[in-house]
């Protein structure tokens, strides 16, 4: 055995691992729920509009507009509770996305 062929076969495992176990994470996603802050956030978003809650958000509570922004924009809004499931998965696609 060449010790090229054995740096590929060490390769294809770390590739395969790697696969298997984004799979698995990715399989959590289906067993998150929202929890309180999801829930007020979308029905201070319903009420009072994105802007508005951003706005409360930042000098009211966590004093961070960009994260406000994403979690005011979240499909709870609209009352998808299946889109809240699979937003997280777009999250770590893009985090994926990111490392490229």
């Amino acid at each position: 055995m060449t010790p090229d062929s054995n740096k590929n076969k060490h390769a294809y495992l770390k590739i395969i691992v790697s696969v298997f176990a984004l799979l698995v994470y990715f399989s959590f996603f289906f067993y998150t729920h929202p929890i309180g802050d999801d829930f007020v956030n979308s029905s201070s978003v319903i009420k009072n509009g994105v802007l508005q809650t951003c706005n409360d958000l930042f000098f009211g509570w966590s004093g961070r507009y960009s994260s406000n922004l994403i979690l005011s924009l979240n499909p709870m809004v609209l009352g998808s509770y299946l889109g809240y499931q699979f937003s997280l998965i777009l999250v770590l696609l893009h985090l994926l996305l990111s490392f490229y």
